[in-house]
């Protein structure tokens, strides 16, 4: 993930705390809020008269009248359609507590924070099972007429229930429908087992990237993904529905050709006729 990734729909499997995703949301450039200039005065002429108004007291004006109003009729979220990040988690809640640093909560989003129209999160339930998920559970659909005779606590309970059903059902269904562009795995889970739920989410030629503090857990997936794997499962499919198998663990037709690298740089000893690793260099960042 070097240099800038590129605009599109990436798909990430985050458990470092949201490290990953703050890394990833800065090459898309969604990381940090677009801060506004300075506010200049309005001079405005009435009758003859010249008065003066900060664009912070129109706005505070405008937000007056606005809450005045009646509240509009849900309608659907709005999310982007390009440049997204789409953080699939095992848990209730992601834990995204690194993104407080660069200004984002992820319990209360800033409406003017990018991440809060560009930052998905779906559950490992939703996404494969989200009939037994409590959330997609659709809350009881009331007349407008009826709710408007409510109490202000009892219509605001279900204004927020609807809302967060349907922006959980907008989001499990843009994933399940695929097509992403690349996705970036840092978790101590099993990674074939993770790549056999999302790589066919993926699109063709998208880009996979697995980091692993050890090598072991990627020279098994290079093996799971290796031509000898593929040609074994050209002569001999199994059924779809049996898969994963014991042999197969993943699909090893749906990525090809992995690599692995290494993140350390290691320092060499260059003298005249004995270049070589330094032997005495100590421990730092490492990771494959």
């Amino acid at each position: 993930m070097s240099g800038s990734i590129g605009q599109g729909r990436w798909l990430v499997v985050d458990e470092t705390g949201g490290l990953l995703v703050a890394a990833a949301a800065e090459r898309l450039g969604i990381l940090h809020p677009q801060y506004q200039q300075e506010t200049r005065p309005t001079v405005t002429q009435v009758d003859g008269a010249v008065s003066v108004q900060s664009d912070d007291v129109i706005q505070s004006q405008s937000e007056v009248s606005q809450r005045s109003q009646p509240r509009p009729s849900i309608g659907k979220p709005t999310f982007a359609n390009s440049n997204t990040i789409t953080v699939v988690h095992a848990n209730a809640q992601p834990n995204l507590s690194l993104l407080r640093y660069f200004d984002f909560d992820a319990a209360n989003p800033a409406p003017s924070h990018p991440l809060t129209r560009h930052l998905k999160t779906i559950s490992w339930l939703q996404l494969l099972h989200p009939e037994a998920d409590n959330a997609c559970t659709e809350p009881e659909n009331v007349a407008p007429e009826v709710v408007q005779t409510w109490k202000s606590g009892k219509r605001s309970n279900y204004y927020r229930k609807r809302r967060r059903w349907e922006r959980t059902i907008a989001v499990v269904s843009d994933t399940q429908q695929g097509g992403f562009d690349g996705l970036v795995i840092a978790s101590p889970m099993s990674t074939p087992t993770i790549l056999h739920h999302v790589v066919p989410l993926l699109r063709g030629a998208a880009q996979v990237v697995v980091y692993s503090p050890s090598i072991e857990p990627l020279v098994e997936l290079a093996d799971l993904y290796s031509t000898q794997r593929r040609v074994a499962y050209f002569n001999d499919p199994p059924a779809p529905e049996a898969m994963p198998t014991e042999d197969f663990p993943v699909n090893p037709t749906l990525l090809l050709a992995p690599t692995i690298q290494t993140i350390s740089c290691r320092p060499w000893q260059v003298l005249p006729g004995r270049t070589h690793p330094l032997m005495t260099g100590k421990g730092g960042a490492e990771g494959y």
